[in-house]
């Protein structure tokens, strides 16, 4: 649990009835977590944005999974949550005085590994 919570949460649209939007910050010591979501939001930044004392990761774009399987690829297909290359994050750091910045390959998404995790916890009566 956190130890303080901001959020501010509203509605952004001129016609709207329902929240819309929302900022979140969650403190937990000296480390500060954002979370943000909006419904009208124009320029798609950063999906994540991570700093720290001895540099920084910055990622793009949406797991691919999704736009996979809408266009008909089975899980079992070895593309499936493959992500592109000019979705790859970005790490930069400073390492031993040089300055290191470089794309990262994503971790290939994997869906079906929660169902089957799920599965097996159901079969085998895991919590």
């Amino acid at each position: 649990m956190p130890d303080k919570l901001f959020a501010d949460i509203g509605i952004h649209r001129l016609s709207g009835e329902v929240d819309d939007y929302f900022d979140l910050q969650l403190f937990y010591g000296k480390m500060k977590v954002v979370l943000k979501a909006g419904a009208i939001i124009r320029e798609i930044g950063p999906r994540f944005i991570l700093h720290g004392r001895n540099g920084s990761f910055v990622k793009y774009g949406l797991d691919p999974q999704e736009v996979n399987l809408r266009s008909g690829m089975t899980p079992d297909n070895e593309l499936l949550g493959v992500d592109d290359e000019s979705n790859y994050g970005i790490i930069h750091f400073e390492k031993n005085e040089n300055v290191i910045r470089e794309n990262l390959q994503t971790v290939d998404g994997a869906y079906y590994r929660y169902f089957e995790n799920i599965s097996s916890a159901i079969k085998e009566k895991k919590n």
